[in-house]
């Protein structure tokens, strides 16, 4: 079978939008909010219902969703990719979605993600369905509906350019370790597990920190989730060996976000205080709030909420000087600039 147009419907988990958004990231792409009509007319062919069943129609009309309509050329051109069957174009937009609202995190609190992507083929001939088991919590470890508008939706979109610069560093790299092993370099839609796993291991920090990112965010157990926060924040602002590492984390993030003498306390004072839940978690410890109090569910999502706070903004401190985080040296300097002024 030749494929010559693809349309893709996508729900979207807790998002809530008034109107649609008629262009994000790529041309053509839209996010459409729940039950738009022209959208849910859409996809009420009964060649849809039959294959997917009502059900799908019922969660596309109930949630905001990416919409897309373009030919296949289209979008191999979006996905980078020099060909892929209708099940890995599935995955791949799907894979594309999640990652997008990743970048949402640097905006503010959210629990957005992706579950399952609908692709149509030509005129309702063929079906096909990505399904993704990934969920990500919000700063609580719930599952809430949270308003983004097209201010935002325009700055998330600045936000992931930025980020796409940082990751092709990484994307280079890559292709040039497999030159180097001696295939083509191509990055194609095939599958191929070796290759996934055959990234560098030399990996710059920034590319890390978005890695550990969705560890913690898909966790809702928040000695879990704070354990990952303190590992990403470790991952971008340590840069010799690990002696007092705590101390030099904690340090780094009261001087990089600044404020007044007390604000730089009360920060450093925190990210002390993250470290001691995940060293006693992690170690099968109790978790105290003092020597003879225990830490209450209270006591944590306040903790959970405060650091994920810092995260974002040192996040987006990263990101903003990507040029600096990227040299140790210069961060190092960065730093004692920031200590010493």
């Amino acid at each position: 079978m030749e494929i010559q147009k693809v349309k893709i419907v996508c729900p979207i988990l807790h998002l809530d939008i008034d109107t649609p958004i008629e262009k994000f990231i790529w041309t053509g792409l839209q996010i459409r909010p729940a039950g738009d009509p022209s959208l849910i007319q859409e996809f009420a062919e009964f060649e849809f219902l039959e294959y997917f069943g009502r059900r799908a129609l019922t969660e596309i009309a109930s949630h905001s969703c990416f919409f897309l309509s373009c030919s296949y050329e289209d979008a191999l051109k979006m996905l980078n990719v020099k060909s892929a069957t209708g099940h890995k174009l599935a995955e791949l937009f799907n894979a594309n979605f999640f990652t997008f609202f990743l970048h949402a995190f640097l905006q503010k609190d959210n629990s957005f993600f992706v579950h399952n992507c609908y692709l149509v083929v030509n005129n309702f001939d063929f079906f096909y369905l990505n399904v993704k088991a990934e969920f990500l919590s919000t700063a609580s470890g719930t599952f809430n509906a949270t308003k983004f508008s097209a201010d935002e939706f325009e700055e998330m979109a600045r936000i992931i350019g930025d980020w796409s610069r940082i990751a092709m560093i990484e994307k280079r790299a890559e292709v040039k370790e497999e030159e180097e092993d001696g295939s083509t370099g191509e990055i194609t839609a095939k599958v191929n597990i070796g290759p996934l796993n055959r990234r560098p291991l030399d990996q710059n920090r920034l590319y890390r920190a978005f890695q550990i990112l969705p560890l913690a965010r898909r966790d809702s157990f928040l000695p879990i989730k704070i354990s990952y926060y303190i590992v990403l924040l470790e991952c971008l602002l340590s840069m010799e060996d690990n002696a007092e590492l705590s101390h030099k984390v904690s340090e780094r993030v009261a001087f990089l976000l600044g404020g007044d003498t007390e604000e730089k306390k009360q920060n450093f004072k925190l990210i002390k205080d993250c470290y001691t839940i995940r060293s006693k978690f992690v170690h099968g410890q109790k978790l105290m709030k003092s020597k003879n109090q225990p830490m209450t569910y209270e006591d944590m999502f306040k903790t959970s909420i405060q650091l994920d706070d810092i995260v974002r903004r040192v996040l987006n401190a990263a990101v903003q000087n990507k040029d600096t985080f990227l040299d140790n040296d210069a961060l190092q300097k960065h730093f004692n600039n920031l200590m010493f002024a």
